[in-house]
């Protein structure tokens, strides 16, 4: 709904990466098998993206300044924001709290990894450090 939404601005500025997207990539399998770097397994995306997708758009995805990828784990919600023109990743939580368990931390290192991928994919041209985002 959000990807097609009849307001200019949604459409002009943000990109919203489904979150059955993401549930089915984000299993307990592919969390556990996930290295921290890009040499750690990462499952296959291609099959999710493209012009018209129903999964990614990569053509809308790459007009936009910022993504939105809304995460649901253990029945809580939090989202993580993309700035693709400054690559910012932030986390947005309602439920923050220091210190995070060692898995959220994979998970949110997961995906900002996950994130590179998909921007690299988008834009071949995008350039990240060896340590990806900072989250």
């Amino acid at each position: 709904m959000f990807n097609t939404s009849s307001n200019a601005r949604f459409c002009t500025h943000f990109y919203c990466i489904p979150p059955r997207l993401m549930a089915i990539i984000l299993t307990d399998v592919n969390i556990e098998r996930f290295a921290g770097t890009n040499t750690g397994f990462v499952p296959v995306l291609s099959k999710f993206m493209g012009r018209g997708q129903h999964w990614f758009d990569a053509e809308k995805a790459k007009k936009v300044d910022y993504w939105f990828v809304p995460v649901c784990r253990d029945d809580h919600w939090w989202l993580y924001v993309l700035h693709r023109k400054t690559d910012n990743l932030w986390v947005l939580d309602s439920m923050h709290n220091s210190p995070h368990s060692e898995r959220r931390e994979k998970i949110d290192k997961y995906v900002g990894f996950l994130l590179q991928e998909l921007a690299a994919t988008v834009d071949p041209n995008v350039v990240f450090t060896a340590e990806g985002y900072e989250c």
